[in-house]
């Protein structure tokens, strides 16, 4: 739901019910729904399911080689494959419509082309590329528009993971401060209570609002995809100007 980060979702009885009437079951992959599994056998649901990260450009989590960070959505590009695999597991089910489904999917492309140029237009003249996130979310995003993520206030693929230690937060403040980090940017999901503790600390602002694992609600800046990238484009190019 809005505001609500994926990695602490929990599944309810209703999602039970909404998987058994399913004809196709969209999902990242990635090990992002990893509950996924287990609910779909206990649904009894006989929908497809479409993995809309296969054939996506994927990157491996920065402490960890093995591991493989889900967050593909942040780069537009991956939501091209994204947007590509629905229209074909659609044509597939209903082949009638399938017409409509290539136009449609055609049209949100170029949509997405549109807004990707926008954003690298925007973000051309920014010097500052070291930045600190919230939790380790964003490196897509980073790759696909030139930033490098120099740390993370949470070290981790997801928001479920350990408070950082003493000893982290220091090694976070000295990267800081070697890199001359404008801000640390925060979501729309997490408790940001500790990176505004270190932010005052070391002296930089705290960007938040930053859509990262969830939407927002259908009147705020980040209600649709689109949305949420331009809105985190703008808040990256205000600041680090």
């Amino acid at each position: 739901g809005p505001d609500n980060g994926v990695h602490e979702f929990e599944p309810t009885p209703q999602d039970t019910v909404l998987l058994n009437k399913a004809d196709i079951i969209v999902e990242n992959g990635l090990k992002l729904e990893n509950w996924l599994d287990k609910l779909y056998l206990a649904s009894g649901s006989k929908a497809r399911r479409v993995v809309v990260s296969t054939g996506a450009r994927l990157r491996s989590m920065p402490d960890n080689s093995s591991e493989i960070d889900p967050h593909a959505w942040q780069d537009i590009d991956n939501v091209i494959v994204y947007a590509m695999s629905i229209a074909r597991a659609l044509r597939h089910l209903d082949p009638e419509h399938a017409a409509l489904y290539d136009t449609n999917a055609a049209a949100y492309i170029a949509r997405l082309r549109t807004l990707d140029a926008w954003a690298v237009a925007q973000l051309q003249g920014l010097k500052q590329r070291d930045i600190v996130t919230n939790h380790d979310a964003l490196g897509y995003f980073a790759d696909h528009y030139g930033f490098k993520v120099v740390g993370a206030v949470i070290p981790s693929a997801t928001t479920e993971a350990a408070d950082p230690s003493a000893k982290q937060m220091a090694a976070l403040m000295e990267i800081i401060r070697t890199h001359k980090v404008k801000a640390i940017f925060t979501e729309n999901v997490v408790n940001n209570k500790i990176a505004q503790g270190l932010a005052q600390d070391a002296g930089v602002k705290v960007a938040t609002g930053i859509y990262t694992d969830a939407l927002g609600g259908k009147d705020s800046s980040g209600a649709t995809y689109i949305d949420m990238m331009r809105s985190n484009i703008n808040i990256f190019k205000h600041n680090l100007e």
